[in-house]
C-alpha cells in the first residue's frame, strides 16, 4: 500500500507539472553499469560486478530554458523483479543549435517484492538533436544507495554504482 502510495503522488506531481513545461522530452533508456563499488554497513568491502543492464523511460520537463524536473521509471534486468522509481531536478545548458548539456539530480527508490531502497541520482547527459523531434542522448550517471527497507531487516549503508554508459533515443514535444 505505501508503495503504490509513493508511486501515486510522484505522479500527481509530475502531472501537474506537465501543464506548465514549455519544453517535454520523452526517452526510453538502455543503461549498463560495467563497474560497481561500495561498502555497506554489512559488507564493508569495495566490489567490482559484472555489467547490469537496465531499461528506464523518462520524461524530463522544462518550465523556462533551463529549469525543470525530470521522472524516471525503470527496471533492472539483472537484477529481475527489481523496478526503480526516481524523480528530481533537471537543468540543461544549451551547447550549440543541436546538442545540450542535461542535469539531473534528486531521490530514487528501488522497489522489490519483499522490500525497497532509497537513494540519490546524479545524471549527466548530451542531448543531440538528429531531427526536429527526435533525439540521441548519451551520457552517465551515478546511483546511490541509503538504506534498504523490508521486513524484520531494514539497514543503514552507503553503495554506489557508475551507470556507464547511458544511451537513449527520444522525442521531443
Amino acid at each position: 500500500m505505501k508503495k503504490a502510495l509513493t508511486v501515486f503522488l510522484i505522479a500527481i506531481v509530475a502531472v501537474t507539472g506537465v501543464f506548465a513545461a514549455t519544453d517535454v522530452d520523452l526517452a526510453i533508456n538502455l543503461k549498463s553499469n560495467f563497474f560497481e563499488f561500495g561498502f555497506s554497513a554489512k559488507d564493508n568491502d569495495t566490489k567490482f560486478e559484472t555489467p547490469k543492464i537496465g531499461l528506464d523511460i523518462d520524461g524530463t520537463f522544462i518550465f523556462d530554458r533551463h529549469n525543470g524536473f525530470y521522472i524516471d521509471l525503470g527496471f533492472n534486468m539483472k537484477e529481475g523483479n527489481t523496478f526503480t522509481v526516481a524523480g528530481g531536478y533537471a537543468y540543461t545548458e544549451p551547447l550549440s543549435n543541436t546538442m545540450d548539456l542535461v542535469l539531473g539530480i534528486g531521490p530514487h527508490f528501488k522497489i522489490r517484492s519483499n522490500s525497497f531502497d532509497i537513494g540519490a541520482d546524479f545524471n549527466c547527459d548530451f542531448k543531440m538533436d538528429m531531427t526536429q523531434k527526435m533525439f540521441f542522448r548519451f551520457g552517465l550517471g551515478v546511483d546511490m544507495n541509503f538504506a534498504t527497507i523490508a521486513k524484520g531487516n531494514s539497514m543503514g549503508y552507503f553503495d554506489m554504482q557508475f551507470v556507464i554508459p547511458r544511451v537513449a533515443i527520444g522525442w521531443d514535444f
